[in-house]
């Protein structure tokens, strides 16, 4: 069982593609979307193996190894050695590690991930370059999660009460730089401009919670209706046409041609970092000692904590060799 939980923020630096394979749309390689709203996520599954492959590319020591699977559950198929830093070797321990933790792939890991959902998405603007989208239901979605979780903001009872979209109008904070006259227009779509306070109160929130520019949010953000939302992330995301060339004719080599679709960069997702207490717990020692106990659930949050500190940037979902997926992460925020 999870005993604590904090929000995690996902901003796109690059393109990010996180597939769901093939697809019959007109898209060959599709994002993974919810079902039930088509709007954008990533799975937590591609988070949480994500985030273990760094922990383990990091790893200086034996026990850096034994730890990542005492806190991501033990793995036989993963990382079984380590480079170490005085003489840059790389120290393979699968023999140690087979024997000390056999039989520990029954216990679970004490770190867990949601999945990654949508609450900002950029459009192109008329003014400003582009805006930062939301809509009520991302936004009601994220303050229930918040709540649920015991993070609950006032902004968020606020919001709920004193916010009114209706289709043609777009609510935007008292600084906000998108306005032509009192329009906003972003893609086709033109918007009465309403300047609400609380936009600027939900600026500050989300750039407190979540390690945004709270300057930038307050110049770009605007909140319209759920349709519309719907209607962006659904038609604006990038969809590119990817070819391959055989060197001998010219042409395209086979069935070299397809079009993959990616989040735009300055997307923003969160998800929830969970914590439970360590249920294994074996020691790097040469007789595979057991530790006294396992980590408290203090213990595995300060461990992923003096960890993700060395980690501002991940690569996340595919493309990795043409820059795409790379994404800045503020962990564990939202107290």
């Amino acid at each position: 069982m999870f005993k604590k939980a904090e929000l995690m923020t996902i901003k796109a630096l690059t393109p990010v593609h996180v597939g769901c394979g093939s697809d019959l749309g007109l898209v060959d390689l599709p994002i993974q979307r919810e079902k039930h709203t088509g709007y954008p996520k990533i799975e937590s599954s591609g988070i949480k193996g994500c985030i273990r492959e760094v922990f383990e590319e990091i790893a200086k020591s034996k026990q850096d190894v034994y730890d990542v699977h005492n806190i991501f559950g033990y793995d036989s198929s993963s990382e079984n050695c380590y480079v170490d830093p005085d003489s840059n070797e790389i120290i393979n321990i699968k023999e140690d590690l087979d024997k000390d933790f056999k039989g520990n792939d029954k216990y679970a890991g004490a770190i867990g991930f949601t999945d990654a959902r949508i609450i900002i998405f950029p459009v192109i603007s008329a003014k400003d370059v582009f805006a930062y989208v939301t809509c009520p239901d991302v936004l009601n979605r994220f303050f229930d999660e918040l709540n649920s979780l015991g993070m609950e903001k006032e902004i968020g009872k606020k919001f709920k009460n004193n916010i009114n979209v209706y289709e043609g109008k777009a609510i935007c904070s008292t600084k906000c730089k998108l306005k032509i006259d009192s329009k906003i227009v972003i893609e086709e779509y033109t918007y009465d401009a309403d300047e609400n306070a609380i936009i600027d109160e939900l600026c500050k929130v989300l750039s407190s919670q979540m390690g945004l520019d709270e300057e930038r949010l307050l110049n770009k953000l605007i909140v319209v209706d759920d349709s519309h939302f719907k209607d962006y992330v659904t038609m604006n995301t990038e969809v590119i046409t990817r070819t391959k060339i055989d060197d001998k004719t010219g042409t395209v080599s086979g069935n070299a041609l397809f079009t993959e679709e990616f989040l735009p960069a300055e997307t923003v997702m969160y998800s929830f970092i969970l914590y439970s207490p360590a249920f294994s717990a074996v020691q790097a020692t040469e007789n595979g000692e057991k530790m006294k106990a396992p980590m408290r659930v203090e213990e595995v949050i300060e461990y992923f904590k003096e960890k993700t500190e060395e980690i501002p940037v991940l690569q996340i979902g595919g493309d990795a060799t043409i820059g795409k997926g790379i994404v800045r992460v503020n962990w564990g925020c939202g107290k």
